[in-house]
Formats: C-alpha cells, sequence, structure tokens
C-alpha cells in the first residue's frame, strides 16, 4: 500500500513526458512536410564587362546596287554590324543574318522602284538598305534582233489533258550593237492542242521597241496509261 502513491506519481510524470514527446514529434512532423518556397534569385543582368546587343546597322552596301529587270541580286560586299549598349560594334559573319531577297534573285517588271527595299534580319533585330530596279533601256538607235531560250522551261514531258507550265524558262534578248540581255515579259504566242499525244512546239514571243522577235521549244504530250495487261504462261491478267 505504501508504494502505490509512489507508483501514481511516477506513472503520471512518465505519461506526461511521453506526452510532450509525442506532442513534439508532431510539431516536427507537421513542420517537416509543408514545402519551403524557393527564394526567388533576381537577374543580376550583364556582369561586369559584359554588353547587350541593342541594334544592327548597315556597315557596308553591296559593290552592285542599280539593276535593270532581268538581271540577278548580288550581294557581294555586303557588312552588317552588330550594335551594343556601350556604343561598341562588331561585323557579323557573312551569311549570319538573313536577307528579303535571295542571291541570284532575278528582278521583274513588279520590281521597278528607285528605292527598293531590302530587309537584313539577324536573331530580332531588322535593318534594311536600297536599291535601283530600272526597266531594261536599249541604247539610241540600238534595236532589237532576235531572241533565244537560255534555260529550258522545268517541265517538256506532259500527259494529254495537262497545262503547259512556263516555269524555268530563260528568255534572252540579242541587239543590233551587239550586246544581249535576260529580259523578262516574254510570253507565249503559241500553244499547242494539248488533248492528243505526240512532239509538239511552244512559241515564246517578246517585244521592245515596237519589234516582237519569236523562238520555240518543243514538248513531248504522252497518252495516260489507264489499264496494263499482263500475260504469263498463257494467261492474260488485266490490271
Amino acid at each position: 500500500m505504501g508504494l502505490l502513491p509512489l507508483y501514481r506519481g511516477n506513472m503520471k510524470k512518465r505519461i506526461t513526458y511521453l506526452f510532450l514527446i509525442a506532442s513534439f514529434t508532431g510539431l516536427v512532423t507537421s513542420c517537416s512536410c509543408r514545402a519551403i518556397p524557393p527564394i526567388p534569385t533576381p537577374d543580376p543582368g550583364p556582369g561586369p564587362g559584359e554588353k547587350t546587343m541593342v541594334s544592327i546597322a548597315v556597315k557596308r552596301q553591296p559593290n552592285k546596287r542599280e539593276y535593270e529587270i532581268g538581271e540577278s541580286f548580288n550581294r557581294a560586299g555586303l557588312v552588317i554590324e552588330s550594335v551594343f549598349d556601350d556604343a561598341s560594334r562588331e561585323d557579323l559573319v557573312d551569311g549570319s543574318f538573313n536577307l528579303s531577297i535571295p542571291e541570284g534573285y532575278i528582278f521583274t517588271t513588279a520590281d521597278i522602284s528607285e528605292n527598293y527595299q531590302v530587309t537584313v534580319t539577324y536573331q530580332t533585330f531588322n535593318t534594311s538598305f536600297s536599291l535601283t530596279v530600272k526597266d531594261h533601256e536599249t541604247p539610241p538607235g540600238v534595236t532589237l534582233q532576235s531572241i533565244e531560250i537560255t534555260h529550258p522551261a522545268n517541265t517538256t514531258k506532259y500527259f494529254v489533258g495537262d497545262t503547259i507550265d512556263l516555269a524555268g524558262i530563260e528568255v534572252t534578248a540579242h541587239y543590233s550593237d551587239t550586246s544581249s540581255k535576260v529580259v523578262t515579259g516574254f510570253y507565249a504566242s503559241y500553244l499547242p492542242n494539248m488533248n492528243t499525244s505526240g512532239e509538239k512546239t511552244v512559241d515564246i514571243s517578246y517585244a521592245e521597241g515596237g519589234i516582237t522577235k519569236k523562238t520555240s521549244y518543243r514538248i513531248n504530250v504522252y497518252n495516260k496509261v489507264t489499264s496494263l495487261s499482263l500475260i504469263l504462261n498463257g494467261f492474260k491478267q488485266q490490271y
């Protein structure tokens, strides 16, 4: 009987102690289960000695800046530079930037302008330079003598019922002073009947200074294959 109060007192302390441990463990567990949001890292910006590109500019124009229709664009001599926020400049590697017209682009009557703009693009930056595109000028007293096809059409073989395509044709005009020029503005002055097969002729004409000259090229028109018969070991199979 004399041990019961001590046992009861010790039991009360042990329960209190265990309760405190359980509460503390729960608190730690509760805290550890909550995700701690990351601390945002501010953008440090350019470090010491670093610079930022702010634009591009034309440092040197192309060697050739005047064209006549029928001539092809040549970018030789063009130099583009990058401009930085510290006012410094660096040449861009040729070919690393894009132009709104490709190398070799052939100017047509639609391009005639005293201020034909060519846009230069590098990453998100743009600049431009201008060209002069003029109509073909024949010197006084010089007349058109003949024309010839100096590059064939892309398509010269057709099936019955197809439409003739002049794409790819290059026409060169020859003049009385022995000069010659690649010209545009030519047209098909005669198109053959495409409803029959066979070798046919397409006429190409070009007019300048009140004189019209003609040349031609040949195409082949084939019948469409609608069925195929195969005889094998004496048996005929129709496809």
